[in-house]
């Protein structure tokens, strides 16, 4: 992911030539600065558009999305780990209290994260008629 800045607002799905999309979410209005120095020197703003961008491979679905973001926050080997400190703690295998809190709070709030990160890509996903 990567934060860009457009001189228009951007799509939420934009096509690339090289047969990629970009996914274009948290889109807002920004003011940027930049210097005249050309003419006057003087600081001069301007209304511009920034979105965290995301690349995504063909095909171009709703689920291709969603995978892709999600790798992009925790990849799979932090998925992995995260849900086996949980199955450990919740079988009984960590025998410290505190490490078993520990890793049934970090998964928790693992899928507490996910669910509100899918449910964003849903609702942009929902603006656009190209899925």
């Amino acid at each position: 992911m990567q934060v860009v800045t457009f001189d228009n607002k951007p799509a939420v799905i934009q096509y690339n030539a090289d047969g990629t999309y970009y996914y274009n979410t948290e889109i807002k209005e920004v003011e940027v600065s930049t210097e005249n120095g050309e003419t006057d020197g003087k600081t001069k703003t301007e209304k511009k558009w920034q979105a965290e961008q995301y690349t995504i491979q063909n095909p171009i679905t709703k689920a291709n999305v969603k995978r892709t973001v999600i790798l992009e926050h925790w990849d799979k080997d932090e998925q992995e780990k995260l849900i086996n400190e949980y199955n450990s703690a919740t079988l009984g295998v960590l025998s410290v209290k505190e490490e078993k809190d520990t890793a049934k709070s970090k998964y928790k709030t693992f899928l507490e994260e996910r669910k509100s990160l899918i449910e964003k890509i849903e609702a942009d996903l929902n603006e656009t008629d190209l899925l």
